[in-house]
């Protein structure tokens, strides 16, 4: 396997144009660079989707790839791919990989990784916000991505506050008022007239 073949059927994947791509590899030439190397290795023939399913909120797409020497299972969300000379199970080949992915995903990133950070709430809402829009069809669907992502902006504040020295206040906001929340703290951040426009 050559990175112009892989590169190739990387691009395929991402524009889903079956029959551009097997034209382009049956050239072998690169579709999106002139002059790039060929193909050596494996021609690409016939290029299917299979299956596509949702793991955890993560879609994985199935492709059966069929080359002039051999088929493969290519499979996205991180793309990777398996001859069906050794994987020959659909579903063990993506159970396979979804548990690959998920051990290189959990890999730390630093030092100090494994340590609870006061924004991991925030950031877990907002990425089951994310999740929730990628996968929204109804009217329902996007209200409810409203209400999470409003539930995010309310966690933000307590984390604010905890960082934030604030003066006592007379008149303090209500704990789901992120707005006036917002006010205080940035009137505690940037307490000069001239820092208006920041806020």
């Amino acid at each position: 396997m050559t990175a112009s073949f892989l590169k190739a059927l990387f691009l395929h994947l991402k524009s889903r144009s079956t029959a551009r791509f097997v034209t382009r590899m049956r050239n072998k030439t690169s579709p999106t660079t002139s002059g790039a190397k060929p193909a050596r290795d494996e021609t690409v023939e016939h290029v299917e989707l299979a299956k596509t399913e949702y793991v955890l909120g993560d879609p994985y797409e199935v492709w059966d790839v069929t080359t002039d020497k051999g088929r493969w299972w290519v499979i996205t969300n991180l793309t990777n791919l398996y001859s069906q000379e050794n994987f020959k199970s659909l579903d063990y080949t993506l159970s396979f990989h979804i548990g690959l992915m998920m051990r290189l995903r959990s890999r730390p990133q630093r030092a100090d990784a494994n340590d609870p950070d006061s924004f991991d709430e925030v950031f877990r809402r907002q990425e089951q916000a994310k999740d929730r829009f990628d996968r929204a069809v109804e009217a329902e669907d996007y209200q409810a991505v409203g209400m999470q992502l409003r539930e995010c902006l309310i966690s933000l504040v307590p984390v604010l506050r905890r960082r934030v020295e604030i003066a006592d206040l007379n008149d303090r906001p209500k704990d789901v008022d992120f707005v006036n929340w917002m006010d205080v703290l940035m009137n505690q951040l940037c307490p000069n007239g001239r820092n208006g426009r920041l806020c």
